[in-house]
């Protein structure tokens, strides 16, 4: 005989007459035996952490180069004497004649038989070269 309890149990419903649920089916609320466990909410969530984390020390390592190399140019730029020999952004190469530290600026000498002056900021000075004295003198060669 079917009677109202057996129905609303096997839905999942409780029985109104206080009756236990039959035999097979389980409560509402109660883990499932035969099912296996829903993730919890920041299981899923570890790849994209953990993708975080990667681009965040990316990100520090980077911005901690750019400061190693902007502090060394800058050195370099304030141990900058009349007489070096440097390299521009733009890939001109010239002598420095001049240095105005105070408006930033550098006249470079760029063709020494011309006597060519160009006045340049001293940010645009990539590269300072190191002169090497020769033994071997210009009327030798």
């Amino acid at each position: 005989m079917i009677t109202l309890a057996t129905i609303l149990a096997q839905e999942g419903g409780q029985p109104q007459s206080g009756g236990t649920p039959a035999a097979g089916t389980e409560q509402p609320g109660a883990p499932a035996t035969g099912q296996p466990a829903q993730p919890g909410m920041f299981e899923g969530m570890a790849p994209l952490l953990l993708f975080g984390v990667v681009i965040v020390v990316f990100m520090f390592f980077m911005t901690r180069s750019k400061k190693r190399q902007e502090n060394e140019h800058k050195k370099k730029i304030e141990q900058l004497e009349t007489g070096a020999r440097v390299m521009l952004t733009s890939g001109l190469i010239a002598r420095v004649d001049k240095i105005d530290r105070e408006n930033q600026e550098a006249r470079l000498l760029v063709d020494e038989d011309k006597k060519v002056h160009e006045t340049y900021n001293i940010m645009a000075i990539a590269k300072v070269f190191e002169e090497k004295k020769s033994s071997v003198k210009e009327d030798d060669k």
